[in-house]
């Protein structure tokens, strides 16, 4: 699962991230989302990677964290 998880964030940010923007003729539009989106993305990485103190993840869940990051890279390459 781990492989699956930054293969998948690889792909976001190497990739899909870069290909879509709003409107995407513009440039600077499609720059300005690929750094906030990528900010947001490493806040959330932060916390997920902050919180392994606070609770333990089941295998289950574990296991359903490569899953949702594949459907985040599948819904953004759908968008992009």
């Amino acid at each position: 699962p781990l492989f699956t998880v930054y293969a998948a964030e690889y792909m976001l940010q190497a990739g899909v991230w870069s290909a879509i923007g709003f409107p995407v003729t513009s440039a600077s539009a499609r720059a300005q989302f690929y750094h906030y989106s990528n900010w947001t993305y490493q806040a959330g990485v932060f916390l997920s990677r902050s919180s392994g103190n606070m609770w333990t993840a089941s295998v289950r869940i574990l296991w359903l964290m490569p899953f949702l990051q594949v459907v985040n890279l599948y819904f953004f390459w759908m968008n992009s």
